[in-house]
Formats: structure tokens, sequence, C-alpha cells
């Protein structure tokens, strides 16, 4: 099994601290003349950013893929999806960058059980390989995907 997203739970994760870390640094500019409210308000940031970085893993998957399946591997459970079952994946323009680097939305569309649709997205960066292999897996398992790049 290959990983289509080595990164993205990990992105997940760190924008939340990130954010929580620069809203911290505010605060402390702001309220340096109020030491009194500067503790509480600080630690308050410090479990609202904990908060969403921890529902921010717990609910993103990881994906994976081999030459039958693509995998989402959730905390509560794995879903397996047939690649003849893939309708779509888009890759979209560079939206965000972390730390200097480019990440594009990347997203799947995909026919459940009982053949509603669904998707799933995730970031990737410019230098993720994985996806373009992927994207050939799908061409060659199910010609009729749409593979939509920028």
């Amino acid at each position: 099994m290959k990983d289509l997203a080595p990164n993205h739970r990990l992105n997940k994760t760190f924008l939340p601290i990130i954010l929580t870390f620069v809203g911290c640094l505010i605060f402390i500019a702001a309220l340096k003349n109020h030491l009194f409210f500067l503790g509480p308000v600080i630690l308050i940031s410090v479990i609202i950013g904990y908060l969403f970085a921890k529902r921010s893993y717990n609910g993103h998957a990881n994906a994976f893929y081999d030459s039958e399946f693509l995998y989402l591997t959730y905390k509560s459970g794995t879903i397996k999806i047939k690649l003849q079952d893939i309708i779509s994946v888009r890759l979209s323009k560079p939206e965000v960058k972390l730390m200097g680097i480019p990440y594009h939305d990347y997203m799947i569309t995909y026919q459940n059980e009982d053949r509603s649709k669904n998707s799933y997205s995730f970031l990737v960066n410019s230098i993720n390989y994985n996806i373009e292999s992927f994207e050939k897996m799908i061409n060659y398992y199910s010609p009729n995907t749409r593979i939509d790049r920028y």
C-alpha cells in the first residue's frame, strides 16, 4: 500500500497549533500592560487550540491505495473504496502556503456501496509523487474516471 497523503493529518494538526501560538503572541502584545488578564487569556487560548487540533486530527483520515482499493483510515475504522467506484479526482491551483511550500486541494469523488456520491479532500504539496502514480493507476483500472488538474 502506498500513502496518498503522507502529511495530511500532520498538516491538519499543526495548523491550529501554529494559529494558537500566533494568537498567544498577539494577546501577549495586546495585554502586556494588564498582566492580571494575560495568564487566563493565554490559558484559554491554549486549551481552545488544543481542542481544535485534537478534533482536526481525529476527524480526518489517512488515505492509502493499492492496485484494487483506496483506503480511508479514520480513528474509528477503515473505508475501502474500489478504484472502479471513483468518479473523479481534482487537483486545484495552490491555495495555501505553509512555511513557503504551496499546497493544493485534492478532491476524490466516489460512489458508496449504496450508489450515493461522497467525496474526500486533503491538502497535498507539490512534491507528493504518489498523486501521479495514483492517477496512473486509476486511468488503468477505471478509464472512465475524470481527472482534472488546474
